[in-house]
């Protein structure tokens, strides 16, 4: 009848045919999945290698510019410096061709100052002995007031004769006084009329020395322009009297170019002798005493603090090294740990082991690294990401497992392990066989002094498999009573034999 009904819907294929057909979809799906898994892995290294290009190039960038504004400013300087040099080198001639010119005038300033300097002895002289006169009618002063007050002394104690004799005394001494006055007063006068003079002198000198300092400037321009006018004439004469004019012409151009030159680097050398100056008395401020010193003291704080940097730079990828090593360290025991424990625990066939996977995922923006954790189950070959693909029994004995691992690797030193509804969604092999890896744990850990394993279940069954290793005698169940109307949890001790 089968047969039949097969032949009216026109195939003769057979179950164990279809069955093959479906074992051969599954397994090209197998590696179809097992191809985008590589894909998909291969496009994760590509964009953190692209993540990484970029952050490099980002920095290289920041690097070029910074060289950059760097090589502008260097050119700056350069180009500031060789124009100060041009300077300096120009004011230098300026300076040579000053002092070349300067012995005639210098001459005529000494004899000058010659005049100036014994006029003004002949001045100091008529002072000093001014002054002495001032002097000695201030003393005569002084002596008149001592007999003033004497005399007054004497009228007061009603001496009439000496009294007279004082007032005959007083009247000479007020009248000797009146002359010292009216001398001292022309004494003054004379000074200021000396001073007066000696003021109109020194304005006189000034005029005087500009006069022949002209004279002698109008004369040397008078003989230069007779020398000039005779070379003309001699130029006229010439037969390409032209072209010599024309080339005298170029030249007195060239020379009043360099005249106007020689002047702006005539006010530039005053601008910079003025700034030179002020420079000068800046430093010597308080801002910028030991200046020298302190920036050398700087200068090595900051090479002290840029070798600080360089080590703690050392310091910091030597650690970031040893962190990684470290890490994978860790992670190949875990995988270990969770590759031994579930095939010990899980009861299963469809499932070999299970680890975890750990993909760097680039840097934070402080620089910290960020990584990735996701669950994979083996299968022969293949290796599948544990979400979405697994039952909510083998999700939770996957949870047990990867805390027990972690608390192999990391909690040496921490002997408190608690295990709240361990076989929740576990069906009784697999919590029977979890029951024994818990064993094993207290087998392995019972050398330790501070161990203590806690669990928290409602699971009898689980209990009773946890007491049959010998490591348990009793547990404590909580429960609840009614008590003179009121609801009350007590804990009792149990003897874990009552499951026997």
């Amino acid at each position: 009848a089968a047969l039949a009904s097969a032949a009216a819907f026109g195939t003769t294929r057979s179950k164990a045919d279809v069955k093959s057909d479906l074992d051969v979809v599954s397994e090209e799906m197998d590696k179809a999945e097992k191809r985008a898994e590589a894909l998909d892995k291969t496009q994760r290294a590509r964009v953190a290698e692209r993540d990484d290009a970029v952050r490099r190039r980002g920095a290289k960038e920041v690097e070029l510019i910074k060289l950059t504004s760097e090589a502008t400013v260097r050119q700056s300087i350069e180009q500031q410096r060789d124009e100060v040099s041009s300077q300096l080198a120009s004011l230098t001639r300026e300076a040579a061709e000053l002092d070349r010119s300067l012995p005639p005038y210098r001459q005529q300033a000494k004899h000058l100052e010659a005049e100036i300097e014994r006029a003004t002895a002949a001045e100091t002289a008529e002072l000093a002995a001014a002054e002495v006169t001032v002097a000695e009618a201030r003393a005569d002063a002084s002596k008149l007031g001592e007999l003033v007050g004497r005399l007054r002394e004497y009228r007061r104690q009603g001496l009439s004769d000496m009294a007279q004799r004082a007032g005959e005394v007083f009247d000479s001494a007020s009248t000797a006084l009146t002359a010292e006055r009216n001398r001292a007063r022309d004494l003054g006068a004379r000074l200021e009329e000396q001073q007066k003079k000696r003021t109109q002198r020194d304005h006189v000198l000034a005029e005087l020395s500009a006069n022949l300092e002209y004279r002698d400037l109008v004369e040397l321009e008078a003989a230069r322009a007779s020398e000039l006018e005779a070379l003309r004439t001699e130029v006229r004469n010439l037969p390409n009297s032209a072209s010599v004019e024309a080339e005298i012409a170029k030249v007195d151009s060239s020379i009043r170019a360099k005249e106007l030159e020689l002047t702006k680097a005539s006010g530039a050398g005053e601008t910079f002798a003025a700034r030179l100056k002020e420079a000068t008395t800046e430093l010597s401020n308080q801002r910028y005493r030991h200046i020298d010193q302190r920036h050398a003291d700087k200068y090595d704080e900051l090479t002290t603090a840029n070798l600080a940097i360089g080590d703690l730079e050392r310091y910091y990828k030597a650690l970031d090294r040893s962190l990684i090593r470290f890490h994978q360290t860790k992670m190949e025991e875990i995988n270990r740990s969770t590759k031994e424990l579930w095939n010990r625990t899980y009861k299963g066939s469809d499932i070999d082991g299970i680890e975890i996977k750990s993909e760097h995922e680039g840097y934070t923006d402080a620089g910290l690294r960020k990584h990735s954790y996701r669950v994979m189950m083996r299968k022969g070959d293949n290796l599948l990401d544990m979400r979405g693909r697994c039952s909510a029994g083998q999700k939770v004995l996957a949870c047990l497992i990867i805390r027990l691992a972690l608390a192999e690797s990391f909690c040496l030193n921490c002997g408190i392990l608690a295990l709240d509804e361990p076989t929740t969604n576990l069906d009784t092999a697999n919590a029977e066989a979890f029951a024994s890896a818990l064993h094993d744990v207290i087998e392995h850990r019972k050398a330790q002094s501070n161990f203590q394993l806690i669990v928290i279940t409602h699971d009898e069954k689980f209990v009773h498999s946890l007491g049959a290793s010998g490591y348990c005698n009793h547990y404590y169940r909580v429960s609840k009573q009614l008590s003179g109307g009121e609801v009350h949890s007590t804990i009792d001790q149990v003897n874990i034999a009552q499951f026997e």
